[in-house]
């Protein structure tokens, strides 16, 4: 489309020096940074205060509209929303993954099943995370440009993810 005709010429994208081909390895340092200065305190408010469960769903909302903003992503708005991906939606993601886990020790009674729930967790995930994955970078991708393949994967984490997240936080 004509969002990826733009971004072919280098130039057209680059902010501060930086194009959108390799911004990913700043986008990981800066959310491991940011999170490594987070979780303690989201470790601490979900092991030593009553506001675990609500911690859980606040994370998840702030996940959620992370995804939602990125919507709109263009040639215009990457930079933006590189930024929002390496902060707050990094935060929030890693965040709802330690509210999520300190629950486990809850689902069962015998300390000998968790590592059996934990696993099942993680082969679910694995389940809907790899057809996803297969769906949007080879289906998708196979029909429309760059742009609209990350839209169309934002639209399917909030239609398909959010209800999911919204079922286990309840």
């Amino acid at each position: 489309d004509d969002d990826d005709d733009e971004c072919a010429v280098a130039e057209a994208c680059r902010v501060y020096g930086t194009s959108p081909s390799n911004v990913i390895p700043s986008i990981a340092a800066v959310a491991a940074l940011l999170c490594a200065v987070a979780m303690p305190v989201v470790g601490a408010v979900v092991d030593y205060t009553s506001k675990r469960q609500a911690a859980v769903q606040l994370t998840g909302v702030i996940f959620m509209v992370t995804n939602f903003v990125q919507i709109f992503l263009t040639a215009e708005t990457w930079f933006l929303m590189a930024l929002i991906q390496a902060t707050v939606g990094a935060v929030a993601y890693l965040a709802q993954v330690v509210c999520n886990s300190a629950y486990v020790a809850e689902l069962s009674s015998d300390p000998e099943e968790i590592p059996k729930v934990t696993g099942a967790a993680k082969a679910w995930e694995a389940a809907v995370v790899i057809p996803f994955i297969i769906v949007v970078l080879v289906g998708v991708s196979s029909f429309v440009g760059t742009v609209q393949t990350a839209r169309v994967g934002q639209v399917l984490i909030l239609l398909i993810g959010g209800p999911m997240m919204a079922k286990g936080c309840l």
